[in-house]
């Protein structure tokens, strides 16, 4: 055997060094150029890590699609897109008015608390306002749902294309921007749902039901819509009024305090004041029953100043008849005249068994009766009193003087007059 040649190994491959029992130095060897040595379990090595890796490469495309699915489902969770179940979009609502009594509870919460303008209502929050007391409660988009006093209501769903307000007892105004959105007031067992409408709904003892001021109002079960100017009542005490649409009472609306209190919030927002609808007659009539109203005030204070002078009048001819019957006459004295504030005050040493006469005059700094105007105390008694005011007599300054009335007993109607005293009104 050559020794240069290399030996077989019990696996078949070439021993890389020969065996060399002499130890005897030789010249170098020439190196030897060989093929690259290849191991037989080398392929069977690569077609397992190409499974590993085309597993590996599985394993994070359904890891990735998990993933995704999950933050796609979440993301479809807060979009306004979500059906079935889930939550859509809400409502943002805040509170603009609070007067008076009012309160609200959150879901969840045990207790009832103070409603501020700082408010953030949720859904499923319950209202309240007591007597004396209203709340403006202001969404989003610029619509507006006012309470009267000693109403309550329940905000159903705030979904931004579904509101739902529940009305438990009172009266609500509702003024909603138009939309594609669906807002309806429930009341008992009706739905009143708004088409760009100002509407109340009302819900008391013997009377539930809907009042349309501008548009019109979609009522489930009802042909037809409840259109402006018109009103429906569920409930309703009167039989002619009842499950039927008849006209609004415009004359009653105008003495309504709340339905004017809403008119004036609506021509002040810049959304509403030319969508008015039938409230402008609501305006109009109720400006005409307030001039009525104070013709009549003043009808009702000239009868009285009349009846108060007719009276005056009647005692005065009643004191003359008897002083006549009786030819008695004043005992003459002193009189003395002061003023404190608007009244006068007087003193006399004699005694007007006829009364006294408190006379005044503007022009004339010595003012007599039978020449300047006159008030008359019948009383001998009386020794106070003052002249008419200002809205019946005038402004400016006049000349007063007292003195004994004689009834016609003597040649002088009035005798003992007081020094002068000026008042200026």
């Amino acid at each position: 055997m050559n020794n240069d040649e290399p030996i077989p190994n019990e696996q078949g491959d070439a021993d890389i060094s020969p065996v060399e029992e002499n130890t005897t130095p030789t010249a170098p060897l020439t190196p030897v150029s060989a093929e690259p040595k290849q191991n037989k379990f080398a392929g069977v090595f690569n077609s397992k890590k190409q499974v590993i890796l085309a597993a590996v490469v599985v394993v994070l495309i359904l890891v990735g699609g998990a993933v995704a699915y999950v933050v796609m489902n979440q993301a479809s969770d807060d979009s306004p897109a979500a059906t079935g179940n889930k939550s859509v979009a809400k409502m943002g609502l805040g509170v603009t008015v609070a007067d008076g009594t009012v309160t609200y509870q959150q879901p969840g919460d045990d207790e009832f608390a103070q409603l501020t303008t700082e408010t953030q209502l949720s859904e499923g929050a319950e209202v309240k306002t007591a007597g004396e007391s209203r709340a403006v409660l202001a969404f989003d988009d610029g619509s507006a749902l006012r309470l009267d006093a000693n109403t309550t209501i329940v905000l159903r769903s705030l979904a931004a294309d579904d509101i739902q307000i529940e009305q438990v007892v009172g009266q609500a105004y509702s003024r909603v921007v138009a939309s594609d959105r669906s807002y309806a007031v429930i009341v008992g067992d009706m739905s009143y749902e708004a088409l760009g409408t100002a509407f109340s709904t009302l819900t008391f003892e013997g009377e539930q039901g809907v009042r349309v001021f501008q548009s019109k109002v979609k009522v489930a079960g009802v042909n037809g819509d409840v259109g402006e100017g018109k009103q429906y009542f569920a409930v309703n005490s009167q039989t002619d009024l009842s499950g039927k649409v008849t006209d609004l009472n415009v004359d009653a609306l105008a003495k309504d305090a709340f339905m004017k209190w809403n008119l004036a919030e609506d021509e002040k927002t810049e959304k509403f004041k030319d969508k008015m609808g039938v409230l402008a007659q609501v305006k109009q009539r109720s400006a005409q029953l307030t001039n009525d109203e104070l013709a009549a005030e003043k009808a009702r204070l000239e009868a009285e100043a009349l009846a108060k002078a007719e009276a005056e009048k009647r005692a005065r001819l009643e004191a003359e008849k008897k002083a006549l019957a009786n030819k008695t006459t004043v005992t003459r004295g002193t009189m003395t005249l002061s003023l404190s504030g608007s009244k006068f005050s007087w003193g006399y040493s004699g005694k007007a068994i006829y009364g006294y006469k408190l006379v005044y005059s503007k022009q004339n700094q010595v003012p007599a009766f039978g020449e300047a105007d006159a008030t008359y105390f019948s009383g001998i008694d009386q020794t106070m009193g003052s002249i008419p005011d200002s809205s019946k007599i005038g402004s400016g300054t006049f000349y007063v003087r007292v003195c004994a009335y004689t009834a016609g007993t003597q040649s002088e109607g009035c005798v003992d007059y007081s020094p002068v005293v000026t008042i200026t009104q």
